[in-house]
Protein backbone atom coordinates (compact mmCIF):
# COMPACT_ATOMS: atom_id res chain seq x y z
CA UNK A 1 0.00 0.00 0.00
CA UNK A 2 1.34 3.31 -0.72
CA UNK A 3 2.31 5.41 2.08
CA UNK A 4 0.35 8.57 1.30
CA UNK A 5 -2.99 6.53 1.32
CA UNK A 6 -2.01 5.41 5.08
CA UNK A 7 -3.65 7.14 8.15
CA UNK A 8 -1.81 8.29 11.18
CA UNK A 9 -0.63 5.43 13.56
CA UNK A 10 -3.35 5.23 15.71
CA UNK A 11 -6.03 4.60 13.35
CA UNK A 12 -3.83 1.92 11.50
CA UNK A 13 -3.07 -0.53 14.90
CA UNK A 14 -6.52 -0.35 15.26
CA UNK A 15 -7.38 -1.84 11.76
CA UNK A 16 -4.47 -4.29 12.60
CA UNK A 17 -5.82 -5.05 16.30
CA UNK A 18 -9.02 -5.47 14.25
CA UNK A 19 -8.02 -8.05 11.87
CA UNK A 20 -6.27 -10.29 14.62
CA UNK A 21 -9.16 -10.11 16.64
CA UNK A 22 -11.47 -11.34 14.01
CA UNK A 23 -9.36 -14.16 13.54
CA UNK A 24 -8.92 -14.98 17.01
CA UNK A 25 -12.77 -15.37 17.74
CA UNK A 26 -13.04 -17.25 14.42
CA UNK A 27 -10.31 -20.27 15.55
CA UNK A 28 -10.67 -21.60 19.09
CA UNK A 29 -7.47 -24.04 19.33
CA UNK A 30 -5.31 -21.27 17.59
CA UNK A 31 -3.08 -18.63 20.21
CA UNK A 32 -2.68 -15.18 19.23
CA UNK A 33 -0.30 -12.62 20.28
CA UNK A 34 -0.09 -8.83 19.08
CA UNK A 35 2.69 -6.80 19.90
CA UNK A 36 3.27 -2.75 19.88
CA UNK A 37 6.72 -1.19 20.53
CA UNK A 38 7.23 -3.77 23.16
CA UNK A 39 4.15 -4.17 24.46
CA UNK A 40 1.39 -6.86 24.61
CA UNK A 41 -2.22 -5.81 23.25
CA UNK A 42 -3.43 -9.13 22.76
CA UNK A 43 -2.57 -12.74 24.21
CA UNK A 44 -4.82 -14.93 23.52
CA UNK A 45 -3.58 -18.49 24.94
CA UNK A 46 -4.78 -21.89 22.70
CA UNK A 47 -7.28 -23.57 24.89
CA UNK A 48 -9.19 -20.15 25.47
CA UNK A 49 -12.89 -20.69 24.62
CA UNK A 50 -14.81 -18.27 22.82
CA UNK A 51 -16.33 -16.34 25.52
CA UNK A 52 -12.81 -16.24 27.44
CA UNK A 53 -11.71 -14.71 23.88
CA UNK A 54 -14.41 -12.17 23.85
CA UNK A 55 -13.43 -11.74 28.13
CA UNK A 56 -9.52 -10.99 26.65
CA UNK A 57 -10.85 -8.50 23.83
CA UNK A 58 -13.85 -6.59 25.35
CA UNK A 59 -13.29 -7.11 28.64
CA UNK A 60 -14.75 -9.64 31.33
CA UNK A 61 -17.83 -7.64 31.86
CA UNK A 62 -19.12 -7.75 28.49
CA UNK A 63 -18.41 -11.80 28.72
CA UNK A 64 -20.62 -12.30 31.34
CA UNK A 65 -23.27 -10.87 29.36
CA UNK A 66 -23.71 -12.44 26.39
CA UNK A 67 -25.85 -15.00 25.86
CA UNK A 68 -24.64 -18.21 24.30
CA UNK A 69 -26.22 -18.77 20.14
CA UNK A 70 -26.86 -22.10 18.95
CA UNK A 71 -29.45 -23.00 16.20
CA UNK A 72 -30.37 -24.22 12.88
CA UNK A 73 -31.90 -25.66 9.92
CA UNK A 74 -31.31 -27.17 6.64
CA UNK A 75 -27.86 -27.83 6.60
CA UNK A 76 -27.23 -24.22 8.08
CA UNK A 77 -26.33 -23.84 11.42
CA UNK A 78 -25.75 -20.62 13.81
CA UNK A 79 -23.29 -20.69 17.25
CA UNK A 80 -21.67 -18.07 19.32
CA UNK A 81 -22.49 -15.16 21.88
CA UNK A 82 -25.00 -12.03 21.39
CA UNK A 83 -25.72 -9.39 24.24
CA UNK A 84 -27.74 -9.15 25.98
CA UNK A 85 -30.79 -6.39 25.49
CA UNK A 86 -28.95 -3.75 28.26
CA UNK A 87 -25.44 -4.77 26.66
CA UNK A 88 -25.05 -2.13 23.47
CA UNK A 89 -23.28 0.18 21.76
CA UNK A 90 -23.53 3.50 19.84
CA UNK A 91 -21.78 1.73 17.08
CA UNK A 92 -22.06 -1.83 14.98
CA UNK A 93 -18.24 -2.07 15.68
CA UNK A 94 -18.86 -4.72 18.23
CA UNK A 95 -20.87 -6.66 15.74
CA UNK A 96 -18.41 -9.44 13.90
CA UNK A 97 -19.83 -11.82 11.30
CA UNK A 98 -17.80 -15.27 10.48
CA UNK A 99 -18.91 -17.87 7.40
CA UNK A 100 -17.40 -21.17 8.12
CA UNK A 101 -15.00 -19.52 10.18
CA UNK A 102 -13.79 -16.35 7.87
CA UNK A 103 -14.91 -12.75 8.96
CA UNK A 104 -17.11 -11.25 6.19
CA UNK A 105 -19.48 -8.73 5.88
CA UNK A 106 -22.75 -9.65 4.89
CA UNK A 107 -26.14 -7.50 4.96
CA UNK A 108 -28.50 -10.06 5.47
CA UNK A 109 -26.43 -11.57 8.76
CA UNK A 110 -26.60 -8.21 10.08
CA UNK A 111 -30.19 -7.33 9.56
CA UNK A 112 -31.44 -10.42 10.88
CA UNK A 113 -29.14 -10.40 13.86
CA UNK A 114 -30.63 -6.66 14.84
CA UNK A 115 -33.95 -7.51 13.49
CA UNK A 116 -33.81 -10.18 16.98
CA UNK A 117 -33.84 -7.44 19.17
CA UNK A 118 -36.60 -5.39 17.19
CA UNK A 119 -38.62 -3.69 20.45
CA UNK A 120 -35.93 -4.38 23.25
CA UNK A 121 -33.79 -1.61 22.04
CA UNK A 122 -34.03 1.91 22.54
CA UNK A 123 -33.28 4.28 18.95
CA UNK A 124 -29.68 4.71 18.13
CA UNK A 125 -28.31 1.72 20.04
CA UNK A 126 -26.85 -1.45 18.45
CA UNK A 127 -26.08 -5.15 20.12
CA UNK A 128 -23.20 -7.06 20.36
CA UNK A 129 -22.42 -10.42 19.05
CA UNK A 130 -20.15 -12.50 17.91
CA UNK A 131 -21.76 -15.48 14.96
CA UNK A 132 -20.66 -17.72 13.42
CA UNK A 133 -22.03 -19.75 10.06
CA UNK A 134 -21.63 -23.01 9.17
CA UNK A 135 -23.41 -23.33 5.61
CA UNK A 136 -22.55 -25.29 2.36
CA UNK A 137 -19.83 -23.59 0.47
CA UNK A 138 -22.27 -24.09 -2.66
CA UNK A 139 -24.90 -21.62 -1.16
CA UNK A 140 -22.26 -18.56 -0.86
CA UNK A 141 -20.84 -16.49 -3.57
CA UNK A 142 -17.61 -14.92 -2.18
CA UNK A 143 -16.69 -12.98 -5.86
CA UNK A 144 -18.35 -10.49 -5.08
CA UNK A 145 -15.40 -7.84 -3.71
CA UNK A 146 -12.28 -7.63 -4.07
CA UNK A 147 -10.83 -8.33 -1.15
CA UNK A 148 -13.56 -11.40 -0.23
CA UNK A 149 -14.82 -9.65 2.79
CA UNK A 150 -18.34 -9.41 1.65
CA UNK A 151 -20.34 -12.45 0.52
CA UNK A 152 -23.91 -12.85 -1.10
CA UNK A 153 -25.73 -16.27 -0.01
CA UNK A 154 -28.18 -18.37 -2.88
CA UNK A 155 -31.28 -17.15 -0.28
CA UNK A 156 -30.22 -13.92 1.31
CA UNK A 157 -34.01 -13.98 3.34
CA UNK A 158 -33.68 -17.71 4.86
CA UNK A 159 -30.31 -16.43 6.04
CA UNK A 160 -32.05 -13.43 7.47
CA UNK A 161 -34.57 -15.49 8.89
CA UNK A 162 -32.85 -17.74 10.72
CA UNK A 163 -30.08 -15.26 12.27
CA UNK A 164 -33.23 -13.15 13.80
CA UNK A 165 -35.51 -16.74 14.99
CA UNK A 166 -31.94 -18.48 16.37
CA UNK A 167 -30.75 -15.04 18.43
CA UNK A 168 -34.51 -14.31 19.07
CA UNK A 169 -34.81 -17.62 20.65
CA UNK A 170 -31.91 -17.90 22.56
CA UNK A 171 -32.71 -14.15 23.76
CA UNK A 172 -36.27 -15.27 25.48
CA UNK A 173 -34.74 -17.95 27.33
CA UNK A 174 -33.04 -15.49 29.23
CA UNK A 175 -34.90 -13.69 32.13
CA UNK A 176 -34.09 -10.44 32.75
CA UNK A 177 -33.80 -9.61 36.44
CA UNK A 178 -36.55 -7.15 37.32
CA UNK A 179 -35.83 -3.91 39.01
CA UNK A 180 -37.82 -2.75 42.13
CA UNK A 181 -40.16 -0.25 41.25
CA UNK A 182 -38.59 3.52 41.64
CA UNK A 183 -40.14 5.39 44.72
CA UNK A 184 -40.68 9.02 44.15
CA UNK A 185 -38.78 11.28 46.29
CA UNK A 186 -40.49 13.97 48.19
CA UNK A 187 -41.29 17.35 46.40
CA UNK A 188 -38.37 19.86 46.72
CA UNK A 189 -37.79 23.46 45.36
CA UNK A 190 -34.46 22.52 43.54
CA UNK A 191 -36.29 19.70 42.09
CA UNK A 192 -34.90 19.95 39.08
CA UNK A 193 -31.17 21.92 39.01
CA UNK A 194 -30.34 19.71 36.98
CA UNK A 195 -30.57 16.65 39.44
CA UNK A 196 -34.03 15.83 40.67
CA UNK A 197 -33.87 11.80 41.59
CA UNK A 198 -32.63 8.74 40.51
CA UNK A 199 -33.27 7.97 37.67
CA UNK A 200 -35.33 4.27 36.88
CA UNK A 201 -34.07 1.40 34.95
CA UNK A 202 -36.90 0.78 32.76
CA UNK A 203 -35.82 1.63 29.22
CA UNK A 204 -36.38 4.80 27.61
CA UNK A 205 -39.32 5.56 25.56
CA UNK A 206 -39.20 5.65 22.14
CA UNK A 207 -37.67 7.92 19.89
CA UNK A 208 -40.51 10.86 18.86
CA UNK A 209 -41.65 11.00 15.42
CA UNK A 210 -39.73 13.08 12.99
CA UNK A 211 -42.08 15.36 11.80
CA UNK A 212 -43.97 17.32 14.04
CA UNK A 213 -47.10 20.32 13.86
CA UNK A 214 -45.54 23.65 15.58
CA UNK A 215 -47.20 26.53 15.68
CA UNK A 216 -45.82 30.05 15.38
CA UNK A 217 -46.97 32.76 17.76
CA UNK A 218 -47.11 35.52 14.97
CA UNK A 219 -49.63 33.84 12.99
CA UNK A 220 -51.73 30.78 13.54
CA UNK A 221 -50.03 28.66 10.64
CA UNK A 222 -48.87 25.41 11.38
CA UNK A 223 -46.02 23.98 9.84
CA UNK A 224 -44.03 20.20 9.54
CA UNK A 225 -41.11 19.98 11.50
CA UNK A 226 -38.65 17.31 9.97
CA UNK A 227 -35.72 16.58 12.56
CA UNK A 228 -32.38 14.76 11.44
CA UNK A 229 -31.44 12.65 14.12
CA UNK A 230 -27.93 12.32 13.34
CA UNK A 231 -27.59 16.28 12.77
CA UNK A 232 -28.51 17.19 16.35
CA UNK A 233 -30.11 20.68 17.22
CA UNK A 234 -31.14 23.05 14.64
CA UNK A 235 -33.52 26.23 14.28
CA UNK A 236 -37.06 25.53 13.90
CA UNK A 237 -38.91 26.24 10.73
CA UNK A 238 -40.75 29.62 10.91
CA UNK A 239 -38.02 31.26 12.69
CA UNK A 240 -36.89 32.63 9.37
CA UNK A 241 -40.33 33.67 8.46
CA UNK A 242 -40.88 35.42 11.65
CA UNK A 243 -36.91 37.11 11.19
CA UNK A 244 -38.50 38.45 7.66
CA UNK A 245 -41.66 39.91 9.24
CA UNK A 246 -39.45 41.69 11.95
CA UNK A 247 -37.33 43.49 9.06
CA UNK A 248 -40.59 44.71 7.61
CA UNK A 249 -41.80 46.52 10.49
CA UNK A 250 -38.57 49.21 10.92
CA UNK A 251 -40.68 50.86 13.94
CA UNK A 252 -39.83 47.42 16.24
CA UNK A 253 -36.66 47.87 17.27
CA UNK A 254 -35.05 43.99 16.85
CA UNK A 255 -33.38 42.28 19.85
CA UNK A 256 -29.87 41.09 19.63
CA UNK A 257 -30.67 37.84 21.34
CA UNK A 258 -32.70 34.59 20.25
CA UNK A 259 -36.29 35.25 20.04
CA UNK A 260 -38.47 32.79 21.61
CA UNK A 261 -40.58 30.26 18.95
CA UNK A 262 -43.63 30.58 20.86
CA UNK A 263 -44.50 33.64 22.97
CA UNK A 264 -44.05 33.83 26.73
CA UNK A 265 -46.00 31.93 29.23
CA UNK A 266 -48.02 33.43 31.33
CA UNK A 267 -47.83 32.30 34.95
CA UNK A 268 -49.43 29.23 35.45
CA UNK A 269 -50.76 28.80 39.28
CA UNK A 270 -51.15 25.40 38.97
CA UNK A 271 -48.85 22.74 38.29
CA UNK A 272 -49.18 21.63 33.92
CA UNK A 273 -50.88 18.14 34.04
CA UNK A 274 -49.24 15.06 33.15
CA UNK A 275 -50.19 12.88 31.13
CA UNK A 276 -49.11 8.99 29.82
CA UNK A 277 -46.29 9.93 32.93
CA UNK A 278 -44.38 11.45 29.69
CA UNK A 279 -45.99 14.54 28.89
CA UNK A 280 -46.63 18.01 30.39
CA UNK A 281 -49.85 19.90 29.14
CA UNK A 282 -49.74 23.74 30.10
CA UNK A 283 -52.71 25.73 28.94
CA UNK A 284 -52.25 29.51 27.89
CA UNK A 285 -54.60 31.99 27.01
CA UNK A 286 -55.48 30.53 23.82
CA UNK A 287 -53.54 27.57 23.27
CA UNK A 288 -52.37 24.74 24.34
CA UNK A 289 -49.10 23.22 24.87
CA UNK A 290 -47.69 19.64 25.36
CA UNK A 291 -43.81 19.01 26.21
CA UNK A 292 -42.38 15.99 26.28
CA UNK A 293 -40.76 15.79 30.41
CA UNK A 294 -37.22 13.54 28.92
CA UNK A 295 -36.26 15.67 25.86
CA UNK A 296 -36.79 18.90 28.05
CA UNK A 297 -34.87 17.95 31.05
CA UNK A 298 -32.00 16.30 28.80
CA UNK A 299 -31.96 20.00 27.36
CA UNK A 300 -32.19 21.50 30.49
CA UNK A 301 -28.98 18.91 31.75
CA UNK A 302 -26.90 19.66 28.55
CA UNK A 303 -27.43 23.41 29.31
CA UNK A 304 -26.03 22.60 32.62
CA UNK A 305 -23.52 20.68 31.84
CA UNK A 306 -22.13 23.96 28.90
CA UNK A 307 -22.39 26.19 31.99
CA UNK A 308 -20.31 23.73 34.29
CA UNK A 309 -17.90 22.84 31.94
CA UNK A 310 -17.14 26.31 30.64
CA UNK A 311 -13.14 27.18 29.95
CA UNK A 312 -12.70 23.85 31.89
CA UNK A 313 -13.13 25.30 34.78
CA UNK A 314 -15.79 23.08 37.00
CA UNK A 315 -15.88 21.69 40.35
CA UNK A 316 -14.49 17.92 40.22
CA UNK A 317 -15.46 14.99 42.03
CA UNK A 318 -12.70 12.69 43.39
CA UNK A 319 -13.75 9.38 44.06
CA UNK A 320 -12.89 7.41 47.01
CA UNK A 321 -13.13 4.59 45.08
CA UNK A 322 -12.12 5.08 41.47
CA UNK A 323 -14.47 2.94 38.65
CA UNK A 324 -12.11 0.43 36.81
CA UNK A 325 -13.13 -0.70 33.68
CA UNK A 326 -11.88 -2.43 30.33
CA UNK A 327 -11.79 -1.38 26.61
CA UNK A 328 -11.22 -3.64 23.62
CA UNK A 329 -7.49 -3.87 22.52
CA UNK A 330 -8.18 -1.48 19.51
CA UNK A 331 -9.24 1.26 21.53
CA UNK A 332 -6.01 1.82 24.03
CA UNK A 333 -3.80 3.62 21.76
CA UNK A 334 -7.32 6.02 20.96
CA UNK A 335 -7.88 6.14 24.30
CA UNK A 336 -4.55 7.23 25.42
CA UNK A 337 -4.30 10.04 22.72
CA UNK A 338 -7.85 11.63 23.63
CA UNK A 339 -7.12 11.90 27.44
CA UNK A 340 -7.71 15.62 27.39
CA UNK A 341 -10.93 15.46 25.50
CA UNK A 342 -12.68 13.17 28.35
CA UNK A 343 -11.02 15.86 30.83
CA UNK A 344 -12.94 18.66 28.38
CA UNK A 345 -16.10 16.68 28.92
CA UNK A 346 -15.22 16.53 33.07
CA UNK A 347 -14.20 13.34 33.37
CA UNK A 348 -10.55 12.55 34.34
CA UNK A 349 -9.08 9.00 33.47
CA UNK A 350 -5.63 6.86 34.44
CA UNK A 351 -4.64 3.96 33.02
CA UNK A 352 -5.33 0.95 35.13
CA UNK A 353 -2.68 -1.79 33.23
CA UNK A 354 -3.35 -3.51 29.90
CA UNK A 355 -7.01 -2.90 28.94
CA UNK A 356 -7.94 -1.42 31.51
CA UNK A 357 -8.75 2.58 32.84
CA UNK A 358 -10.06 3.81 36.16
CA UNK A 359 -11.97 7.02 36.61
CA UNK A 360 -10.86 8.82 38.90
CA UNK A 361 -12.83 12.20 39.13
CA UNK A 362 -15.96 13.64 37.65
CA UNK A 363 -17.93 16.53 37.13
CA UNK A 364 -20.48 16.53 39.79
CA UNK A 365 -23.71 16.54 37.41
CA UNK A 366 -22.60 13.10 36.31
CA UNK A 367 -23.37 9.77 37.65
CA UNK A 368 -20.29 8.10 38.14
CA UNK A 369 -21.67 4.54 37.32
CA UNK A 370 -22.39 5.30 34.26
CA UNK A 371 -18.93 7.41 33.12
CA UNK A 372 -17.82 4.12 31.79
CA UNK A 373 -20.64 3.54 29.13
CA UNK A 374 -20.43 7.58 28.43
CA UNK A 375 -16.04 6.57 27.46
CA UNK A 376 -17.54 3.60 25.46
CA UNK A 377 -20.07 5.76 23.43
CA UNK A 378 -17.29 7.96 22.94
CA UNK A 379 -14.03 5.97 21.83
CA UNK A 380 -16.97 4.28 19.14
CA UNK A 381 -17.48 7.76 17.98
CA UNK A 382 -14.14 8.37 17.50
CA UNK A 383 -12.96 5.54 16.06
CA UNK A 384 -15.23 6.06 13.30
CA UNK A 385 -12.85 9.13 11.67
CA UNK A 386 -13.82 12.17 10.64
CA UNK A 387 -17.22 12.34 12.67
CA UNK A 388 -17.25 15.49 14.74
CA UNK A 389 -16.70 19.17 13.50
CA UNK A 390 -13.89 20.36 14.79
CA UNK A 391 -15.53 23.82 15.20
CA UNK A 392 -18.18 22.38 17.29
CA UNK A 393 -16.15 19.15 18.67
CA UNK A 394 -16.83 20.40 22.49
CA UNK A 395 -20.39 20.42 21.76
CA UNK A 396 -20.81 17.61 19.79
CA UNK A 397 -19.07 15.63 22.77
CA UNK A 398 -21.45 17.22 25.63
CA UNK A 399 -24.34 15.85 23.49
CA UNK A 400 -23.07 12.48 24.17
CA UNK A 401 -22.37 13.38 27.78
CA UNK A 402 -26.24 14.02 28.82
CA UNK A 403 -26.63 10.33 28.86
CA UNK A 404 -24.55 10.27 31.98
CA UNK A 405 -25.78 12.94 33.81
CA UNK A 406 -27.73 12.51 37.15
CA UNK A 407 -31.04 11.35 37.29
CA UNK A 408 -32.65 12.29 33.85
CA UNK A 409 -36.34 12.75 33.78
CA UNK A 410 -37.44 9.69 31.99
CA UNK A 411 -40.89 8.85 30.14
CA UNK A 412 -43.07 6.98 32.12
CA UNK A 413 -41.58 8.84 35.34
CA UNK A 414 -44.86 10.11 37.74
CA UNK A 415 -43.37 13.62 38.38
CA UNK A 416 -44.77 15.66 41.82
CA UNK A 417 -46.41 19.04 41.03
CA UNK A 418 -42.83 20.95 42.33
CA UNK A 419 -41.29 18.93 39.97
CA UNK A 420 -43.60 19.54 36.88
CA UNK A 421 -43.38 23.43 37.74
CA UNK A 422 -40.13 22.97 37.92
CA UNK A 423 -39.11 21.72 34.23
CA UNK A 424 -41.87 24.37 32.93
CA UNK A 425 -39.89 27.03 34.79
CA UNK A 426 -36.66 25.58 33.43
CA UNK A 427 -38.34 25.92 29.65
CA UNK A 428 -38.84 29.21 30.23
CA UNK A 429 -35.10 30.58 30.68
CA UNK A 430 -34.41 28.04 27.02
CA UNK A 431 -33.64 29.75 24.05
CA UNK A 432 -34.34 28.47 20.61
CA UNK A 433 -34.31 25.80 18.92
CA UNK A 434 -36.85 24.15 20.93
CA UNK A 435 -35.13 20.75 20.95
CA UNK A 436 -32.92 18.11 22.57
CA UNK A 437 -29.45 17.82 22.50
CA UNK A 438 -29.99 14.98 19.74
CA UNK A 439 -32.38 17.07 18.07
CA UNK A 440 -36.00 15.81 19.00
CA UNK A 441 -38.69 18.05 19.56
CA UNK A 442 -39.21 19.66 23.14
CA UNK A 443 -42.87 21.60 22.57
CA UNK A 444 -45.65 21.50 20.54
CA UNK A 445 -48.46 24.13 20.67
CA UNK A 446 -52.49 23.39 19.56
CA UNK A 447 -54.21 27.04 19.78
CA UNK A 448 -57.61 27.17 20.48
CA UNK A 449 -58.37 27.95 16.46
CA UNK A 450 -56.56 24.47 15.36
CA UNK A 451 -58.97 22.73 18.33
CA UNK A 452 -62.17 24.76 16.78
CA UNK A 453 -61.66 23.58 13.38
CA UNK A 454 -61.15 19.99 14.25
CA UNK A 455 -64.75 20.54 16.06
CA UNK A 456 -65.99 22.00 13.35
CA UNK A 457 -67.06 25.11 14.67
CA UNK A 458 -65.82 27.62 12.25
CA UNK A 459 -64.71 27.03 8.30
Amino acid sequence: MRAKFLKGITTELGHCIDIVQRHALAHPGVAFQFFHNDRALLDIPEHASLRDRVALIWGLSTARDMVEIAGGEKGCVVHGLAGTPGLTRAARSHQFFFVNARPVNSRSMQFGFEAAYRGLLTVGRHPMGVLLLDVNPRQVDVNIHPTKREVRFRDERAIHDLMRDVVRRCLSEVREPVSAPRVPPPANENAFAPAPFHAPSEPEASEASSSVSAVSAGNETSAGLDYDYEAGTRDLPGLEQRERLVTREPEREESLLPTGFFKELDELGDAPLQIFDTYLLAPDEDRLLIIDQHALHERLNYEALLDELKDSDYASQQLAVPVVFEVAPSQVQLLEANLHLFAEMGVELESFGGNAFQVTAVCHLYNESDVPDLVLRVLDELAQGNLFDQEHTRADLLRLATRACKASVKAGDRLTDEERRGLLAGFKRLRPPYTCPHGRPIIIELTQRQMEKSFRRIP
